[in-house]
């Protein structure tokens, strides 16, 4: 592998901020439905693939990819959305059907974008920028990492995403106009690509039907959503969950082997019962998916106390724990993008 090809994934991922709305019905089925309607709305047979056993990017990863995780970045950009500054505008928080939405997606587009075109501009790959409309003003954000020409291309599509939106649910329920709303959203969830999630996974849902629709080779699908509360666990001692629901078997096993193998956390399951996350949607659409996030969400633990509020704010997050989320993010990455698929199968 050239040493400039994993370069950006640690841009990508360095700006990856922090999952789980309450159980809410009067908000609607999407919030809370019961484990047999969440069941029955997989929409497509899942797709059976499996996924190395072994790691073969230690090198390159180690050696010159996580030392650009950097912690300052990684605050800045979540400082960016979070304290109702940007490109010079105010603005109290990122709902998709709030003025600020569609804004906010542009502007989180626009840097990732640029950053992985200035990290490739010496290199042989492509980077393009798109987005999938889904009813609301924030459309879906995709960003395509590709190489130039036939030579090395695989229509095989590795996918990572995030939702960026955010809410407050108290002025949700106090009819608070949505322009009005503060939700800071830092853990819950100051950076990513994918809109309308806090809605009901309408981001993503358009995203995975448009792949569906498109006879896209998925092959695997990791989210991430709310990692930067480490109170779930002991100082000193992380633990990034693992859902255990809305996911594929084979694929999960995978990322707690990435877990263990590039980070300095342990993997642990996390279970939501409904289709609490991103990770739904490509479940939903039959492809493989994986989701994760912070340990507060194992059973028996304190959730983050400050989720869908106006105090959901950057001075909550660890980012020493977040940068575990990134190393993960890109060995996820790294690892399957160079994987023979059909020899596996």
């Amino acid at each position: 592998m050239a040493s400039n090809t994993l370069l950006a994934l640690a841009i990508l991922a360095g700006i990856a901020a922090a999952m789980i709305p309450p159980c809410l019905p009067q908000l609607g089925p999407e919030f809370c439905p019961s484990t047999a309607a969440a069941a029955a709305m997989s929409k497509w047979p899942a797709a059976s693939v499996a996924y190395p056993k072994e790691m073969h990017q230690e090198t390159v990863l180690r050696d010159l990819v996580f030392p650009r995780i950097l912690k300052d970045r990684m605050y800045n950009e979540t400082k960016g959305l979070t304290n109702q500054e940007k490109y010079y505008m105010t603005y109290p928080n990122r709902h998709c059907e709030s003025r600020f939405g569609a804004k906010v997606k542009d502007w989180v587009g626009y840097d990732a974008f640029h950053s992985l075109e200035d990290a490739f501009s010496n290199s042989s790959h492509i980077v393009s920028y798109s987005s999938i409309p889904n009813g609301t003003p924030q459309q879906s954000l995709i960003i395509k990492f590709l190489p130039q020409g036939n030579w090395n291309r695989s229509n095989d599509i590795i996918v990572i995403g995030a939702h960026v939106d955010s809410i407050n649910l108290r002025s949700v329920l106090d009819g608070v106009p949505l322009d009005e709303m503060i939700a800071p959203g830092a853990d819950d969830n100051a950076s990513g690509f994918v809109g309308a999630e806090e809605i009901g996974l309408v981001g993503s849902t358009a995203v995975f039907d448009s792949f569906r629709n498109e006879s896209r080779l998925v092959k695997a699908v990791l989210n991430l959503d709310m990692v930067g509360y480490s109170g779930g666990h002991e100082p000193g001692s992380p633990v990034i969950g693992v859902h255990a629901n809305h996911t594929n078997a084979n694929l999960t096993s995978f990322t707690k082997n990435i877990i263990e193998t590039y980070s300095n956390a342990k993997a642990a399951d996390i279970a939501c019962a409904y289709r609490c996350s991103d990770h739904a949607s490509a479940w939903d659409n039959g492809f493989p998916s994986a989701g994760i996030g912070e340990s507060a969400f194992q059973e028996g633990r304190e959730m983050y106390p400050y989720i869908h509020t106006a105090n959901d704010t950057i001075d909550h997050l660890d980012f020493d724990y977040m940068v575990e989320f990134a190393k993960v993010s890109a060995a996820f990455v790294a690892e399957l993008a160079y994987t023979k698929f059909a020899e596996l199968n």
